[in-house]
């Protein structure tokens, strides 16, 4: 059995089996199956509009609750894409969701790679030669790696996060305040105690996730801006919520703009928590949500703006 729902997604669940299709309303089509990255069996979804592609849109997940929070806004973005003649893969990496290998052995480079072979791979079978990336908050690092390999590809970045070990700390710091009653307490030495702990043990449970060492110190010292292939490619870059965009992204566009990338920006006017997630029929609300709804209208619209894609 494949499965394409994060609520399902248990390391080890499923088994490698064959591709699993099935066709959409409208004729658009679904295909989940496995792909052998690096000797890891990696979960990958492929949505197929109903004639050849116009290209390939491959879509970087962030982490954790981020993971939940987003599932259900790339599965409808790739449906918007393949109903506009665009393909799109997305996919599980290494160590979570429905893909195999072992999340203390990942690191940094593991989870970029598997970007770039699926990209390579769906690329090949499909016949296409350009292709775009899009990642959202720690994604927008694995998209921008994987956009090295195409020459001029078009890249989206959903509220990126331009430092990853800080975005870590966040998440660490979040997970110290969790259900606190007094504020009376020493962050900064609780966060060296968990850090002390990262390290003794090899991994840190936050709020139900985990954290592995290896990935915690892969990712030190990393930037998106040091991370970016600055060869004139074209970036959106997109804020979800408030009216001008935050200094962190205003800099972050700028750092880009300056090593000579065209960069647009839009700013989704809808507030967003991403650590926070509604229960019930909360997959089912995401499709008529305003904040979404403009959130695919104005990315659909840029990568279809971005005509004569360069390809590898």
């Amino acid at each position: 059995m494949i499965t394409d729902s994060p609520s399902q997604a248990r390391h080890g669940a499923f088994p490698v089996g064959p591709r699993a299709s099935h066709v959409l309303p409208g004729g658009t089509s679904e295909e989940a199956a496995f792909q052998e990255v690096d000797g890891i069996q990696v979960m990958t979804v492929v949505n197929l509009p109903l004639s050849s592609p116009r290209g390939l849109v491959v879509i970087c997940s962030p982490l954790f609750a981020e993971f939940q929070k987003n599932y259900r806004r790339e599965i409808l973005l790739a449906r918007a894409l393949a109903s506009r003649g665009f393909a799109s893969a997305r996919f599980h990496y290494p160590g979570s969701g429905n893909s195999g290998g072992h999340p203390g052995e990942v690191g940094f480079a593991t989870v970029t790679a598997a970007a770039d072979q699926v990209a390579r791979r769906v690329g090949s079978e499909l016949g296409v030669e350009h292709v775009a990336f899009l990642g959202t908050r720690f994604g927008a690092l694995v998209a921008a790696v994987g956009a090295r390999g195409w020459e001029g590809a078009p890249l989206v970045l959903w509220e990126p996060v331009a430092e990853p070990q800080r975005h870590l700390d966040e998440i660490i710091r979040m997970a110290q305040l969790h259900g606190m009653t007094t504020t009376k307490v020493d962050v900064a030495a609780m966060r060296r105690e968990m850090l002390k702990r990262l390290e003794t043990e090899g991994v840190l449970d936050v709020l139900g996730y985990q954290i592995h060492r290896t990935f915690y110190e892969t990712t030190a010292g990393r930037t998106l801006s040091g991370e970016m292939e600055y060869d004139g490619r074209n970036t959106l870059l997109v804020q979800v919520g408030g009216r001008q965009l935050r200094r962190r992204f205003a800099t972050l566009a700028e750092e880009i703009r300056a090593a000579g990338h065209s960069v647009d920006t839009a700013i989704i006017s809808h507030s967003e928590a991403w650590w926070a997630t509604a229960g019930g029929d909360y997959f089912r609300a995401e499709d008529q949500q305003p904040l979404v709804k403009d959130l695919l209208a104005t990315t659909t619209s840029w990568i279809i703006s971005q005509a004569g894609w360069s390809g590898r």
